[in-house]
């Protein structure tokens, strides 16, 4: 699997898959690695790499394998200190990486990182939330008892400037400390939308869609309030709608947060049926499973 963008108009971007056909050394004697001067990888798909097999540099090679492309080191140039910026690096290394079991979440950089944290306000852990690694080395951050009201600007959380906000507040407008509200923090790096909001007295979702080279990927924020009758039930409910109106967030999807259910009690095999329903209705029975 391609791990960089080599050339996107050829096809030869970031999460592009295939097979290693031959390895092209040097014409001499040496048994280095640094003697290795290119890879021939066939593609998945056969359009892949087509200018770069006319342009090819190794004619020989490519006459046995003909479907096959090419690919160079590639170097990347890097500062070592924030403080000292005068101090940077090269790295020569293929642009290349083992894909076994390759999931659409590692595909579109080396890893596809997402967190989840119970905030309970975060305003007062706003910057704790950027300081702890666990969250800022995170692509997607997801965060529940945000305890955000609607009168609280998305501008004014200036901590994550770098990110994309998309956020469902708490009910009402009060500044008390009730619990409730979803967001997801996604960085400005990644292609992202929103894709569905939602907000009731007991429940709020946030559902967002990631563009990948390769497709896309759904995360859905959920906060389910223990404070009703029967929080199962109701959250059951609200997924069977989504399940009639937005059938497509389900697949390729990321579904966490705080459904406050005890999985105990026998109330949980309403959720059990609702999660297995979801499986039933996406596209998973459509390939292998």
């Amino acid at each position: 699997m391609l791990t960089r963008n080599v050339d996107v108009s050829d096809g030869l971007v970031n999460g592009a898959q295939g097979t290693i056909k031959m390895i092209i050394k040097r014409r001499n004697n040496s048994s280095t690695i640094s003697n290795v001067v290119a890879l021939l990888v066939q593609f998945d798909d056969a359009n892949t790499g087509s200018n770069a097999r006319k342009l090819s540099r190794f004619p020989v090679e490519n006459k046995q394998f003909s479907s096959a492309t090419p690919i160079a080191r590639s170097e990347i140039s890097f500062t070592l200190s924030s403080k000292n910026k005068g101090l940077k690096m090269s790295r020569l290394q293929f642009p290349i990486k083992l894909a076994w079991a390759c999931t659409i979440h590692k595909e579109d950089q080396t890893e596809f990182l997402i967190s989840v944290i119970n905030a309970r306000s975060f305003l007062l852990h706003e910057k704790d939330i950027l300081l702890d690694p666990c969250h800022s080395n995170s692509d997607v951050i997801v965060i529940t008892e945000t305890w955000l009201t609607d009168n609280i600007k998305t501008t004014s959380l200036e901590h994550f400037k770098t990110h994309n906000i998309y956020r469902v507040d708490k009910p009402g407008n009060r500044t008390c400390r009730t619990a409730g509200g979803t967001a997801i923090m996604a960085k400005q790096s990644l292609s992202s939308e929103q894709v569905l909001l939602y907000k009731d007295n007991f429940l709020q979702i946030t559902v967002i869609k990631v563009n990948t080279s390769n497709g896309y990927l759904y995360i859905t924020a959920i906060y389910n309030s223990p404070n009703q009758q029967n929080p199962s039930m109701h959250c059951r409910e609200k997924f069977h709608d989504l399940i009639e109106t937005h059938p497509y967030i389900f697949n390729n999807s990321i579904i966490t947060g705080d459904i406050n259910q005890d999985i105990s009690l026998d109330q949980s095999s309403v959720l059990h049926e609702l999660f297995f329903e979801l499986w039933l209705k996406t596209t998973c029975l459509s390939a292998n499973t």
